[in-house]
């Protein structure tokens, strides 16, 4: 294999890894911004969050006394 084969294949694996590692910073902040959605979610709707996977609401309800609106 040539020298200039070698270094393009390098090359190219090398840029593939900056991609995956940009790749994986947009989805951890991704993650951040879904957090805060499904914190309210689990606040106000537990029965809603637990329905789509987020642990830890299984002794929790909604509340639905009155000023649920105004307390949401």
């Amino acid at each position: 294999m040539s020298p200039i084969r070698i270094l393009l294949i390098v090359a190219s694996i090398c840029a593939s890894a900056n991609t995956l590692a940009k790749d994986i910073d947009w989805v951890a902040k991704s993650n951040e911004h879904a957090s805060i959605v499904l914190e309210a979610l689990a606040k106000y709707s537990p029965e809603s969050a637990g329905n789509i996977g987020v642990d830890g609401l299984d002794e929790q309800i909604s509340d639905l006394r009155e000023g649920i609106y105004e307390r949401s």
